[in-house]
């Protein structure tokens, strides 16, 4: 599929919420058969958030990092490649990115991690950067799309975008397929993470909808969920236990299913979705 008809359906879903909804709503019951033919288990994730490094550049008041800070941890080497090699084992075939709360352009390691992602997943469907784009250079864009990135999110967090815009323009015009940006001002709503920040006029999500995200931190632990700022919901690690054996845990499974269904377990589940 060329990158001009991959931009053509993203707008698409983009401007037509229904039609949106239809596809993704199509895509997940779809995406539950194939891993229940290919896991023997329906409830498999889709997408892999790997913390290859803590710190951010920025402070936004709506980030857990305006409050708290960030601390300057780095996976080991060792570890990013054996969490790679437990994929590869599976045959992985969901999607793969390389953040948490932190600046993954920070990394001065992320190209290389790209690369060997992409040569040891080469059946992932997606190696995908989330970032500011603070620090995003024509150079590096083309170095990451070499390495195997499908896609660079960045999202916008200045109030005036122009300046912005402006440097990000020439890298869009070139890799429209590879670049895609978003502001964080033109979201509906902004998530409190767990109740972990203070969000003003808040509209909570009621359902929890990043259940199908796996998140790795630096360390290995394999978290509840995204919202997990504090490292808090340690599910396990994977130095000691298998991926997928830590996401199949009945626990884990249970918390999944109720935060899917607007009836949390646990207390940060609750005050995520506002039902406290």
């Amino acid at each position: 599929m060329s990158s001009r008809i991959t931009v053509w359906i993203a707008k698409l879903l983009k401007d037509n919420k229904l039609l949106y909804r239809v596809a993704a709503g199509s895509f997940f019951l779809l995406y539950r058969v194939y891993c229940l033919f290919k896991y023997r288990y329906a409830d498999f994730f889709w997408t892999v958030a790997i913390e290859i490094s803590t710190r951010c550049n920025r402070r936004c008041y709506y980030c857990p990092n305006s409050k708290y800070g960030t601390p300057d941890e780095h996976m080991p080497e060792e570890l990013f490649e054996r969490v790679i090699a437990n994929l590869n084992d599976i045959r992985y075939t969901g999607g793969v990115t390389f953040q948490f709360y932190g600046e993954p352009l920070l990394d001065e390691r992320l190209v290389r991690f790209v690369r060997y992602t992409r040569e040891n997943l080469p059946s992932a469907m997606f190696i995908k950067v989330v970032s500011n784009g603070d620090l995003l250079t024509m150079e590096l864009l083309e170095q990451l799309i070499d390495a195997g990135m499908r896609e660079i999110s960045i999202t916008v967090h200045d109030l005036d975008p122009a300046s912005t815009m402006e440097r990000l323009q020439p890298m869009i015009d070139k890799h429209p397929g590879h670049v895609r940006v978003t502001s964080i001002h033109d979201s509906p709503s902004l998530n409190n993470r767990g109740g972990a920040i203070e969000i003003e006029n808040e509209v909570p999500m009621r359902k929890c909808t990043g259940t199908g995200i796996l998140v790795i931190d630096y360390q290995g632990n394999e978290l509840l969920c995204c919202s997990d700022y504090f490292h808090a919901h340690v599910m396990g690690n994977v130095r000691d236990e298998r991926i997928e054996e830590i996401w199949k845990k009945k626990e884990f499974e249970r918390y999944r299913r109720a935060a899917r269904k607007g009836k949390p377990a646990l207390e940060i589940c609750e005050k995520c979705l506002g039902v406290s």
